[in-house]
């Protein structure tokens, strides 16, 4: 540590622009205030001495002036040291003075040391003023080193003290008594107490409610007997006003020095509000589940009801359209040269209403039956599917010309049953509405989009249609064509879309009159 003062000679030019020492020197006797003088400059200290040989110039200096050090001598005309040293104990508590005399006895220089005096010196022996010169000052500067650590500690104190208090969480420490030794004012107004008030009372000084002394005080022990840190989910607090308040706390054992704990540092969360919005939460749950359970009841009953109806249709309305399919088909053979041309017209338009009844109420029951299958999720080979649905599609018109193009190595994950279907109706499309070209163009394929994601395609050379009706396709019962021009239900789309949205996937169409048409479509996750 470089001193403050110049306490000595040395080489060291910085040591030079040390100040000189400010010393006060209390002597009547002018001859001795220059031997001690001479001494302390011998001594090799540079001293800046003001001396003053009676009480009213010593205690007018003191008032005016600053100094280092006070060197009195303890018996003074009208005014003695041990006042002198009194004087400057209560004005400048810390000032260093060192008592002089020329004969002091034991108890005096007790007396003295008991009064405040930092050393004292006989006049008889000079060579040890230099020596109580500078261990006065540097006992000084420790002093003043220490105040100012004590300072800052007291400040680093208050402002860890103001930190805790602006903490809404609760903060607390308690001896192994019990005691609190640390309460932070959130805590100490959930009690309806205060900081001071609190701190050295136990638990039970401050909570009425002796379960909960007996749980705070078991988390405690079990702390500090562990050494180990303590969480505690959730506990309960009845607050001064009678309020419950749900609390999450940690708790960490307080160390000695001999690895024992002798405390536990606490800090507990208030989570009242968190706990209400759970239980909120797990009520609203509850409501779910139940609306959930009724309505899994209604759809049910629902289904129930519709497949009750589907019977009903597949029975009650396919039964007489057999009868009059099957009495057309009678009255044909029967009679068929006898009604003439205009009957035998009748009678085939009569059978045709029939049959495009029939395929009405296969596709209605096959749109229901969408909606109550469980979905299923595997690989599916869509160029396998393609050419199964095409192959059907010769078949059914061996005399038609067509060139049908299905990429290979097309596959996509799903319901394979649903998925056929999907492939089938989009096909049965494009093979139907290709009918009037000399050569039917079909290519079936997929291809990747800047998402990543497969986009298949069903594309044709058929009649197309007029985009501006493009809104319409995916309707129940909507055609774009007439009848007459093309066969249909117009369900066939319906039943694509609906499969496409169960899979998660899109659906939607390009098309140019009289050019062809391109339908595409995605397939999302199957859950």
């Amino acid at each position: 540590m470089n001193p403050r003062y110049n306490l000595g000679k040395t080489l060291d030019p910085e040591a030079d622009m040390n100040p000189s020492i400010r010393l006060l020197h209390l002597e009547d006797n002018p001859l001795d205030a220059e031997l001690i003088r001479l001494r302390l400059e011998a001594a090799g200290l540079s001293c800046d001495i003001r001396w003053v040989s009676g009480k009213e110039a010593f205690e007018s200096a003191l008032a005016q002036e600053t100094f280092d050090l006070v060197l009195a001598d303890s018996k003074l005309p009208g005014y003695d040291g041990l006042s002198a040293l009194r004087h400057v104990r209560e004005r400048q508590p810390e000032l260093p003075v060192i008592m002089m005399s020329g004969e002091l006895s034991e108890e005096a220089a007790v007396d003295c040391l008991k009064a405040g005096a930092t050393d004292y010196v006989l006049k008889q022996r000079p060579q040890r003023l230099d020596a109580a010169v500078r261990r006065a000052l540097v006992e000084k500067e420790e002093l003043a080193a220490l105040r100012r650590a004590e300072e800052e500690v007291r400040r680093q104190s208050l402002f860890l003290r103001q930190v805790i208090d602006l903490n809404p969480t609760f903060i607390f420490a308690k001896d192994r008594a019990g005691r609190f030794v640390l309460v932070n004012q959130a805590m100490a107004e959930a009690y309806g107490s205060t900081v001071e008030e609190m701190l050295g009372k136990a638990e039970a000084d401050v909570t009425a409610d002796a379960q909960e002394v007996a749980r705070f005080l078991k988390a405690d022990l079990e702390t500090m007997d562990t050494l180990r840190e303590v969480f505690i989910p959730e506990e309960k607090l009845i607050d001064a006003t009678g309020k419950v308040r749900w609390l999450q706390t940690v708790k960490r054992p307080i160390v000695a020095a001999d690895g024992t704990a002798d405390g536990v540092l606490g800090v507990a969360a208030d989570i009242t509000e968190r706990k209400r919005a759970q239980e909120e939460i797990l009520r609203l749950n509850a409501d779910l589940e139940e609306r959930v359970r009724q309505r899994t009841a209604q759809l049910e009953a629902a289904n129930k009801e519709l497949e009750a109806f589907s019977y009903s249709v597949s029975h009650d309305l396919r039964s007489p359209l057999n009868t009059i399919d099957g009495f057309s088909q009678l009255l044909e053979q029967a009679a068929g040269d006898k009604i003439g041309d205009k009957g035998q017209h009748y009678l085939s338009r009569i059978r045709a209403g029939t049959q495009q009844m029939s395929e009405l109420i296969d596709g209605l029951l096959s749109l229901a039956k969408l909606s109550r299958d469980q979905l299923r999720s595997e690989a599916v080979d869509l160029s396998a599917v393609s050419r199964k649905a095409a192959q059907a599609c010769r078949e059914g018109e061996p005399e038609r010309q067509a060139r049908i193009q299905i990429q290979d190595g097309l596959l996509a994950h799903g319901d394979p049953l649903l998925l056929s279907v999907v492939i089938q109706n989009l096909l049965g499309n494009a093979w139907k509405f290709t009918a009037r070209r000399a050569v039917a163009r079909i290519n079936i394929g997929g291809e990747l989009d800047a998402s990543g994601e497969t986009v298949y395609f069903v594309k044709d050379n058929g009649a197309g249609f007029d985009m501006h009706h493009a809104g319409k396709l995916f309707g129940a019962f909507e055609r774009l064509h007439s009848h007459s021009d093309f066969l249909g239900t117009g369900l066939g789309l319906t039943i694509v879309k609906r499969v496409i949205d169960r899979h998660g996937g899109r659906v939607w169409a390009d098309s140019v009159e009289n050019e062809g048409a391109t339908f595409y479509f995605t397939l999302g996750t199957v859950g």
